[in-house]
């Protein structure tokens, strides 16, 4: 549990945490509410206790206080009964839950609070503009050979390759317009409540939207990039009708401006995306199954971090039982167009 300690003091840090859920136990009972959303109610600020072992992990010093989904099966015990039941989404049995509207109450009073807001979205967010996701149930890959987008195959059969390319990316998504879930994120950035946005898509929805300060973690289909010398092509400005398209400096073929399967992420977008995660307060993770390393250990990181994370997503992932502190069920637009209206018009006693 504390590898880094030794025998002894693996049992004074447990001591210490058996006092600390004996006194989250007492919490529970005053607000009623379950050990899963009482940091929920009491936003922490940066002097408390979790914003000060973020920092401390921050700096590579060991805590032993430990990582939220251990945590509370420590408290859990310390407790003598926990939640009745594992819903499946993840958080407090029927006893316990919040209805969706507590929770989406709840959340935007976090964003309100939040000193740094950080959006990290996937393809579900994308669903409802007519985009389909890459994997799972109608997913892109289920009709289509992935093979298409290694380079190696793209540097054997370019043609072939952008066939494939040209299907799915440029005749399908160049075209989308973004939903409700973008305008709303965007909505937000521009009255104050949030920083940025972490996207590991590529259609350029959140920036049609109106979003400012965007990081595209995968690339972008706006621009291609010539395999030979590098010279940047906005993609509006070719003719996909001949392909390969060529580039107009060396007559190389140009390659759409995202990651290919094998590619190594720009060392540049992993910097910029980990400082926004070691900044974010909040974390809202929208649209993604968390399933693709990566860009699914950023609100991980964030979680390290301090962060609190606020999921929305229709069904459980890879962040819902393990660092998710709020699971709100359900379509993007729905859930994220009424948690603005309860942030713009205060609503439910927001402040």
């Amino acid at each position: 549990m504390f590898p880094w300690k030794s025998g002894t003091e693996r049992r004074k840090s447990y001591d210490r945490l058996k006092v600390q859920g004996a006194g989250l136990k007492a919490k529970t009972e005053a607000t009623g509410l379950p050990v899963a959303r009482l940091h929920v109610t009491g936003h922490r600020k940066k002097g408390s206790r979790l914003r000060a072992q973020g920092s401390r992990q921050k700096r590579g010093q060991p805590d032993c206080l430990l990582p939220g989904f251990m945590w509370t099966g420590i408290v859990k015990k310390a407790q003598g009964q926990g939640r009745k039941a594992q819903g499946k989404n993840g958080v407090a049995g029927a006893e316990h839950a919040m209805t969706q509207n507590e929770d989406i109450t709840a959340s935007a009073a976090l964003i309100k609070a939040s000193t740094y807001t950080v959006v990290f979205t996937g393809a579900g967010i994308s669903v409802e503009s007519g985009i389909p996701p890459f994997r799972g149930h109608g997913g892109i890959w289920r009709h289509n050979d992935p093979s298409c987008l290694t380079m190696r195959y793209f540097r054997q059969q370019p043609k072939k390759s952008w066939e494939t390319i040209r299907k799915l990316f440029y005749d399908l998504i160049a075209t989308a317009q973004p939903n409700g879930a973008h305008r709303a994120i965007a909505d937000l950035e521009k009255r104050g409540h949030v920083n940025s946005v972490i996207t590991q898509n590529i259609d350029g929805l959140h920036q049609k939207a109106g979003s400012q300060t965007v990081y595209e973690y995968h690339g972008t289909i706006k621009k291609l990039v010539c395999i030979e010398c590098f010279h940047p092509v906005e993609s509006h400005s070719i003719d996909f009708s001949a392909l390969p398209p060529v580039c107009p400096e060396c007559g190389g073929i140009l390659k759409p401006d995202f990651v290919f399967f094998g590619e190594t992420i720009p060392k540049k977008i992993t910097d910029l995306c980990s400082g926004e995660a070691h900044y974010a307060d909040v974390m809202i993770v929208i649209g993604t199954s968390g399933s693709v390393k990566p860009a699914s250990m950023i609100p991980f990181a964030a979680k390290r971090a301090g962060a609190t994370i606020i999921e929305v997503n229709t069904e459980p992932s890879a962040y819902t039982r393990q660092i998710t502190d709020i699971f709100l069920k359900g379509g993007a637009t729905n859930v994220l167009t009424r948690m603005v209206d309860m942030i713009i018009d205060n609503r439910q006693g927001l402040s």
